[in-house]
């Protein structure tokens, strides 16, 4: 096998192959991935037809290929060992009972800030982006910048060393600097605000949860529409900032 640094070119393959059948719901034809991934079709017939005797892909009687069985079970693994514990969890219901919106639960994990949790309600919007595991786009999004806006500003400028900032709405930062200077007002504030920076009509509050270092493990968020978020964001922020208070105490945070 071949070796770029520690990294083996034909697991990097397998794994885009991977990412392509994700991202294809209906299935692909060998020659597409090929075309599409810039791999030699001998190479992806060969990575392919492993991947198939292992479970991971699958093909019909068209030749199309999709994901495999395996898949699945790799991810309820991974969604397993994201599970929050149970108080982190009532925290979470309780924010949800009593905003009637749909709130979510993140934690920092290897330096992203990935959903853990979603709880959704009768009158709530669903964000279909969103999904437990989802990290894209945290300079956009409420949930991981009010994590981020209390690393120390070393730490947030090497996360966004080299990265694009995509331009989702009108609303969303285009460069570090912007970001910046969203990031030292929730400082000030203690909360996060998205709105309409990630999608069109729906705004987002969020705010960390401490531990006893006063360090941000986790954050709180609700996201609903933009009419009910001008009519009720003050009740909202105060209700956000209340939850992740009470989950910052069980940390053992004081303050």
């Amino acid at each position: 096998m071949q070796k770029s640094g520690t990294k083996i070119k034909s697991v990097m393959k397998a794994l885009k192959i991977l990412d392509l059948l994700g991202k294809n719901p209906n299935g692909l034809l060998i020659k597409d991935i090929s075309i599409e991934l810039k791999i030699n079709l001998s190479t992806t017939y060969h990575l392919i037809n492993t991947m198939l005797d292992l479970g991971y892909v699958m093909k019909t009687k068209d030749d199309i290929y999709l994901l495999g069985y395996r898949i699945p079970f790799l991810n309820n693994a991974y969604l397993q060992s994201l599970a929050p514990d149970t108080m982190l969890n009532n925290f979470l219901r309780e924010l949800s009972d009593i905003t009637l919106e749909t709130a979510y639960l993140g934690k920092e994990h290897n330096n992203e800030v990935i959903i853990q949790n979603i709880i959704e309600c009768p009158q709530a919007i669903k964000v279909n982006k969103l999904y437990i595991g989802y990290k894209d786009y945290p300079y956009a999004r409420a949930l991981p910048k009010a994590i981020i806006a209390f690393w120390p500003d070393s730490k947030i400028e090497q996360y966004f060393m080299g990265k694009t900032f995509e331009k989702l709405t009108e609303s969303t930062p285009s460069n570090l600097d912007e970001l910046m200077l969203d990031l030292y007002e929730i400082r000030k504030r203690g909360y996060s605000l998205d709105e309409e920076g990630f999608k069109k009509g729906i705004c987002c509050i969020a705010a960390p949860v401490f531990d006893a270092n006063k360090e941000p493990v986790a954050a709180y968020s609700v996201s609903l529409p933009h009419e009910r978020y001008y009519k009720n964001r003050d009740k909202y922020v105060e209700k956000v900032c209340e939850i992740a208070k009470k989950a910052s105490r069980y940390f053992g945070n004081s303050e």
